[in-house]
């Protein structure tokens, strides 16, 4: 057991080491947009005031609206649904309520959770740095807890695919609190010694819990605590999904760890809150401007406080001036609007808050004007989707389900897909609805002259696919089977009705005697 620990530790460290080369922008990033965050290279002290080199709190608001604009657009419930792996598939009625009863249930343990406050967070966090953690486990009060890593307490490493399969997470716990979760027979005799003594009960000791993949074995990911100080393994086991969501807003191709919009603004946000401090200092100058005294024209000290009185040598022409450094604070500020609305705009406040504020404005109209942010979003919804969401729901599914809460499988259903229904998830849908829109407008003319060019397009599936993408609920859509058996029933009264028609219309013409058989025999 020591050796494994041993082995931990030293890996540990390894990736820490690797991840070094990132702590000092990771921290620079932090001072500058979640001042409350840090302590990445050297331990900050708690409750310490981190905004001493702070003028501008412009990218601080920005990162805070970003985050509150993916969690209002992404996570507002019913930001998603369960449905068949396949959507073309046929489900049976007691498959496709499951669907619809294990999304329900799975909405509503996730409001009853701290996951709101947790991926809030989260969201921050990836705003700012580029990388982040949500680690999520059985809870004691509801059956799911969620906890945000922050960087300076995790590493992690990639598979050969790219994807993130190992997290190593770094705890402190007072020894009281490593007995509560250890247990006393297991945590040690350093923290034995400390618990047992009144005076130490709450000096804090290192953990490091690390997880991995373990094919082959009970459980497809392995889960092991390890005490540093006494290099020894104090809890073993394992997770049937990965419990840790480490994922990146963006990254390049040849590093692992993510890069926020705030490394990546990070220059401009340095810039304006270097100009702010000039212009406050300038604007200090003009308000109360340095004075200009004689050197020997007026006597010790100056009260230069209102109502003062300064005394001066009689006779002599000496005057206190102001100093006129001829500061334009208009321009300064002008130079920081500008500043602030690119910061702002690579947060995509612009966007949120159009899409808060369109009460007056048709859906089309908001599609024309965020279609160009959807487009630079797009791909760190993306990424957000498969490295955060996708995982998450996974995990969640497979916690709840053991807990019981879930109606029973269906025979023969195994597999799900998820879709996202959250606004901005519905919104880049919605573009494809508008080039089906396009399309057909700029076709019209075109069909009124040959109607035949309307047999490209598969109208059932464009049907079905437009309400999809609206977020119309799956129930409400007849299965295929239903649709096919409809108009054949359809087109049988269709023709019976055609028949009986054309009986009548020909029975005008007959003689009286024949027209009284076809009637009452219904040829």
């Amino acid at each position: 057991m020591e050796k494994k620990a041993k082995e931990i530790i030293d890996r540990y460290s390894r990736l820490k080491g690797e991840r070094s080369q990132w702590d000092s922008l990771y921290e620079d990033v932090c001072t500058f947009v979640t001042p409350r965050r840090g302590g990445i290279v050297a331990p900050r002290v708690k409750g310490g005031s981190r905004m001493g080199r702070v003028f501008s709190c412009t990218a601080i608001d920005a990162n805070d609206t970003f985050a509150a604009g993916l969690y209002g657009h992404l996570c507002s419930p019913p930001w998603f649904v369960l449905r068949p792996q396949n959507p073309q598939t046929e489900i049976s009625d007691e498959e496709n309520t499951w669907y619809s009863e294990a999304t329900r249930i799975l909405h509503e343990e996730l409001a009853v959770s701290n996951f709101n406050l947790a991926v809030f967070e989260h969201f921050k966090d990836l705003g700012a740095i580029g990388s982040g953690c949500l680690f999520v486990e059985e809870g004691e009060k509801t059956s799911l807890n969620f906890l945000n890593l922050f960087i300076a307490d995790f590493v992690y490493q990639e598979n050969r695919h790219g994807l993130i399969d190992t997290v190593y997470r770094h705890i402190t716990y007072t020894a009281r609190q490593a007995v509560q979760e250890f247990g006393e027979d297991n945590v040690g005799p350093s923290v034995i010694k400390a618990y047992r003594e009144p005076k130490d009960i709450d000096k804090r000791f290192e953990f490091i819990h690390a997880i991995y993949p373990d094919k082959g074995q009970r459980f497809p990911f392995k889960s092991i605590y390890v005490a540093v100080k006494d290099k020894l393994v104090v809890r073993e086991g394992g997770y049937y999904e990965l419990p840790c969501m480490a994922d990146r807003l963006d990254k390049e191709s040849n590093e692992t760890y993510g890069r926020g919009i705030g490394v990546k603004m990070l220059p401009e946000i340095k810039l304006l809150n270097k100009m702010v401090e000039t212009t406050i200092r300038a604007a200090e100058k003009v308000v109360e401007p340095p004075l200009m005294v004689p050197d020997d024209g007026f006597l010790s000290p100056l009260r230069t406080v209102p109502g003062g009185i300064l005394y001066y040598r009689a006779g002599t022409p000496d005057r206190i001036e102001p100093l006129n450094t001829h500061a334009n604070i208009g321009l300064g500020l002008e130079m920081e609007a500008k500043r602030e609305d690119a910061i702002k705009q690579a947060f995509f406040v612009d966007l949120f808050k159009l899409l808060a504020e369109r009460k007056n404005m048709t859906a089309t109209e908001v599609l024309e004007r965020v279609e160009e942010k959807l487009v630079i979003l797009g791909p760190m919804l993306g990424r957000l989707q498969s490295e955060l969401f996708n995982p998450l729901i996974e995990r969640c599914l497979g916690i709840v389900y053991r807990a019981g809460l879930l109606p029973p499988l269906p025979s023969g259903l195994s597999m799900y897909s998820v879709q996202f229904t959250g606004k901005l998830a519905m919104a880049m849908k919605q573009m494809e609805v508008r080039s089906v829109q396009n399309t057909f407008n700029l076709l019209a003319p075109w069909a009124q002259v040959n109607p035949a060019i309307m047999d490209n397009f598969d109208q059932d599936k464009i049907a079905r696919g437009i309400g999809e993408r609206v977020g119309l609920p799956g129930e409400w859509l007849r299965p295929k089977d239903d649709v096919d058996a409809l108009r054949q029933q359809q087109q049988e009264a269709q023709a019976q009705e055609a028949q009986m028609q054309m009986a009548q219309e020909a029975a005008k013409v007959l003689p009286d005697e024949t027209k009284e058989r076809i009637l009452t025999s219904g040829e």
